[in-house]
């Protein structure tokens, strides 16, 4: 099988998911991971214009690893019943509008997601006002981002700031007190 013939063969097997997604009136929640396939862009496109066609129940989105264009969020935000998106480990557009997301949104996610300033955040909270848990990535932002956020903070209840985990060199990681937060081994200089 040619490499163009499987392509349009995945297309096809997208299609009817497409499809059946776009007549279920039960749909409440949505999971997308799609890593590296080839054509992920193409399947997400596709699954983005089938929940916006079928956008009166759906309440939570969650997409990961892709890269998420202007396009991909214009079509997000034709889901006018969504309280919850998460968007984990994508790329997006630079100064993408992700505000037109939602209205009445009670969770954002952007966990590792590149290219959301903090002003994006911000008129995200600002658009919806019922937030109540937020999360992302602190170690993109400076410290006067991050007290800008908190202080456009309205109803937030949960609000979690994730960094990257911390791993030790395996000699240092036995002796707790001889580690800095870098995970390099201090040497303590003996007293004479």
């Amino acid at each position: 099988m040619s490499e163009l013939t499987l392509k349009q063969a995945i297309m096809d097997i997208m299609k009817e998911l497409f499809s059946s997604i776009e007549n279920d009136k039960e749909l409440r929640e949505f999971k997308l991971y799609i890593d590296q396939h080839p054509l992920r862009q193409e399947i997400l496109k596709g699954f983005l214009k089938s929940l916006a066609s079928n956008s009166h129940s759906l309440t939570k989105v969650r997409i990961n690893q892709v890269s998420l264009k202007d396009k991909h969020i214009l079509l997000l935000s034709k889901l006018k019943s969504l309280k919850s998106i998460d968007i984990g480990y994508c790329v997006c557009e630079r100064e993408s509008p992700l505000e037109d997301i939602g209205g009445d949104l009670n969770e954002f996610k952007c966990k590792d997601a590149s290219n959301i300033s903090a002003r994006q955040i911000i008129e995200v909270l600002k658009k919806n006002s019922h937030i109540w848990s937020l999360s992302f990535c602190g170690e993109e932002y400076k410290a006067a981002d991050m007290v800008n956020i908190i202080k456009s903070m309205n109803l937030i209840r949960k609000l979690t700031v994730s960094y990257a985990c911390l791993l030790y060199t395996s000699d240092a990681a036995d002796d707790m007190q001889c580690v800095d937060l870098g995970g390099r081994r201090i040497i303590k200089k003996k007293k004479k």
